[in-house]
């Protein structure tokens, strides 16, 4: 286990027991002090009797004098020895999360700490602030974030992805159930299983023995409501799986967890740092809100999706995506806290550093118009535009930015929906498709969200539907114009009296002006000659009326 780590896990694999070994061998130092945190009272309990069961399992060989403590402690007076005492003073907490004061951690030293099912802590955050305020950061000391996961948005979550991306200076550790011995079934009747398409799919990627997927299906039908969605996050094979949760998805899961995965083992090759507006260049900064992931390539088309923001602390970050035309592809993002007027400077300077990029900042908020004022300030060429039509008046007025309304919303979501099931976009940015992993339709309303932040999101759902709706420079077309195939042209038909369709309905309409006395007389609207005769031996000049019918045949069209 690493001095600093968090523990992604499937349900019960053992690593609260190893914590209780941990705290019990930490104990053994003398003035040394450790702490594990549960999240229920029971829970706490039963750790405390089990740190103690291991101390006291080292006798005769250890004897270990235990001195006066409280309920939810050990004290470790000494050890006993063939000549006297060697003294510890030494102390084990068992806490619970929400019970007492959340600053738990502080007024004390601890060398070991242990936070058991992190992600079920009341004020989570605020409690590992206080106790990691008690670690001093020695090689000695240690501590150890273990949970199973309960959705995206919550504390853990947000440790978690900080610890992928190498910023927390935690480790992420994943235990994955397929890793834990006791979880497999023996196969009942004959020992032959019939697999189903999503096991059969399951056991190609991750090589399940057919005892395993028993196991699985037995414990979806029985312990998991018969909900893939609740066994993935109980008991995950994949770290992006373990967060998911049920609901609707905006998006489809199965092509963005597999992207997550894939994207995650290229982020240590991406560029971080901040972008300059006083140099128009990327300087490089560990952490840093500019993430490039391509360089700009000459004739290459760009879209620049923006969802700026107000650039207080605490609140809504703002962000931009940069997606590529050419190849399809999101090549770089920025996110951060940043005010509209130096956010629209940064749009500038990316815009122009991706071969003036299309720039379309999102309205909504209010902050977006100055934004798009700023841009039209420094004459940036190539602002989106949007048309609107007056229902009086009919003008069409021209609009910069991009407004998100009950209208276009759906024009956001469905296209990226459509793009990401088609493979015309590749998301390159794992936190963007976290967020879009966490955008689901709301339960009631229908209404399509994301569950914490959603900025990156609708940044990238913006450059994409940019993308779609503006002509390739190159082709004069949009990327999905289908160009018209005209197939070759039969004879045009021909109609009676070999006169076309506009011909006949302009003796019909000369037809209505005669029955009321106007127009000249009929004989004038007479085709043929009164004595030539057709192949047919008829009368050219008698109409079909005059030749016994009864009424008047159908038009041919």
């Amino acid at each position: 286990m690493p001095k600093r780590g968090i523990v992604l896990k499937a349900r019960q694999p053992g690593i609260s027991t190893q914590a209780c070994g941990y705290c019990a061998a930490t104990a053994l130092r003398p003035h040394a002090g450790a702490m594990i945190v549960s999240h229920r009272e029971e829970l706490s309990a039963a750790l405390h009797r089990k740190t103690k069961a291991i101390l006291t399992g080292f006798a005769p060989t250890l004897p270990i004098k235990f001195g006066v403590a409280r309920r939810d402690e050990l004290v470790l007076d000494a050890i006993r020895c063939d000549d006297g005492e060697l003294q510890l003073r030494s102390t084990i907490t068992c806490a619970t999360a929400g019970v007492g004061s959340t600053e738990g951690g502080r007024g004390v030293t601890l060398q070991w700490v242990h936070l058991s099912e992190y992600a079920a802590f009341p004020n989570a955050a605020q409690t590992l602030v206080a106790t990691l305020q008690a670690v001093p950061p020695t090689p000695q000391s240690g501590v150890v974030i273990e949970s199973t996961a309960r959705g995206m948005g919550n504390s853990f979550h947000a440790e978690w992805l900080r610890a992928e991306e190498g910023i927390s200076g935690f480790t992420p550790v994943f235990i994955g159930w397929p890793m834990i011995e006791e979880y497999q079934l023996p196969i009942p009747h004959d020992g032959r299983l019939e697999l189903e398409p999503d096991e059969q799919e399951v056991v190609a990627k991750f090589g399940l023995t057919p005892q395993q997927c028993w196991w699985r299906r037995y414990v979806i039908q029985t312990q998991c409501a018969g909900q893939v969605e609740y066994f993935n996050q109980e008991y995950p094979i994949t770290a992006a799986e373990a967060f998911i949760v049920s609901g609707l998805p905006a998006f489809p899961r199965s092509v963005l967890i597999p992207m997550h995965e894939a994207m995650l083992r290229e982020a240590s090759e991406r560029f971080e740092g901040e972008w300059s507006t006083a140099t128009n260049q990327a300087t490089a900064l560990r952490g840093g809100r500019l993430r490039i992931y391509r360089r700009p390539v000459p004739d290459h088309e760009y879209t620049i999706g923006a969802d700026p923001s107000g650039g207080q602390e605490g609140g809504d970050p703002a962000a931009a995506v940069v997606f590529s035309r050419t190849v399809g592809e999101v090549v770089a993002v920025w996110h951060g806290h940043l005010p509209p007027i130096p956010f629209a400077q940064v749009l500038d300077g990316l815009g122009r550093y991706y071969n003036e990029a299309v720039v379309a900042p999102e309205l909504n908020s209010g902050h977006g118009f100055s934004v798009v004022e700023e841009l039209k300030t420094r004459q940036y060429p190539r602002i989106y535009v949007w048309q609107r039509v007056d229902k009086v008046t009919h003008a069409v007025t021209n609009f910069y930015g991009w407004s998100t309304s009950y209208r276009t919303r759906p024009l956001l979501i469905d296209n990226l929906r459509h793009g990401l099931s088609e493979q015309e976009i590749l998301v390159r940015d794992p936190a963007t498709v976290l967020e879009l992993l966490e955008f689901q339709y709301a339960e009631f309303g229908g209404r399509a969200e994301g569950l914490t932040h959603d900025d990156l999101a609708v940044a990238c759902m913006i450059a994409f539907r940019v993308h779609t709706e503006y002509p390739m420079l190159q082709t004069g077309l949009p990327p999905r114009h289908v160009p018209e195939q005209f197939a070759e042209r039969g004879a045009r038909p021909v109609y009676p009296n070999a006169m076309t369709k506009d011909a006949w309905e302009g003796v019909e309409r000369d037809l209505q002006r005669l029955k009321h006395g106007k127009g000249s007389s009929w004989g004038e609207y007479a085709v043929g000659t009164p004595d030539r005769r057709g192949e047919d031996n008829v009368h050219l000049a008698d109409e079909p009326w005059e030749q016994g019918l009864d009424e008047m045949p159908e038009w041919p069209w």
